[in-house]
């Protein structure tokens, strides 16, 4: 059981790291066009 919790959290964790890295990485891009 304590296998399958910790599996499901690291799934979890990659899914939110898949959902927030490219919003983040989006943000910078547009942030350096605005310094140009």
């Amino acid at each position: 059981l304590l296998l399958l919790l910790l599996l499901l959290l690291l799934l979890l964790l990659l899914l939110l790291l898949l959902l927030l890295l490219p919003q983040h990485y989006f943000t910078t891009r547009h942030c350096r066009q605005m310094f140009r």
